[in-house]
């Protein structure tokens, strides 16, 4: 199962084909949709899983601003997830988020997504934190934003 994994012990599968590049998504939704689409049709999430997503994005937004770009880290709970994934997309133009623990503020520049499906209520935090990482390097934030294709982007997320 952790054919690709950016941490073994979290048993996430990350994979080129849960990669979308330069998306031209237009809004939180719609990004939303299509990752939880690829997700869905992998066999990763049950058919409950973007609604949930959608409905969660509504009361715990998930938009993060970091000195390079806006990210966001949108998931549900685990009932909704087969198996634990996550689908990742840069945008092509920046899209909002509401912004995660300001309720009411937005992050306007989110050009990298993050769909988390996590099996494993217990590993949600341990998860966050190793995105959050990920997230704090501005190297590796950029080299997201500038990967040309999935293989790409899929290795610096396992080579980070």
């Amino acid at each position: 199962m952790i054919d690709n994994s950016i941490n073994g012990e979290l048993d996430l599968y990350i994979k080129k084909n849960l990669i979308l590049i330069k998306d031209k998504a237009k809004s939180n939704e719609e990004i939303i949709k299509k990752l939880g689409s690829l997700l869905y049709n992998q066999g990763f999430v049950k058919d409950t899983y973007i609604d949930a997503v959608l409905e969660r994005e509504k009361v715990f937004p998930t938009g993060i601003e970091t000195k390079v770009t806006g990210i966001a880290i949108p998931h549900t709970d685990s009932i909704h997830v087969s198996r634990s994934a996550i689908a990742i997309a840069t945008l092509h133009t920046p899209i909002t988020f509401e912004a995660m623990g300001y309720p009411g503020k937005v992050v306007d520049n989110v050009e990298i997504v993050m769909l988390l499906a996590l099996k494993d209520p217990k590993k949600v935090m341990d998860v966050i934190r190793l995105i959050m990482g990920i997230f704090t390097s501005e190297s590796t934030l950029n080299s997201l934003l500038h990967a040309s294709n999935t293989e790409q982007l899929e290795q610096i997320l396992i080579n980070r």
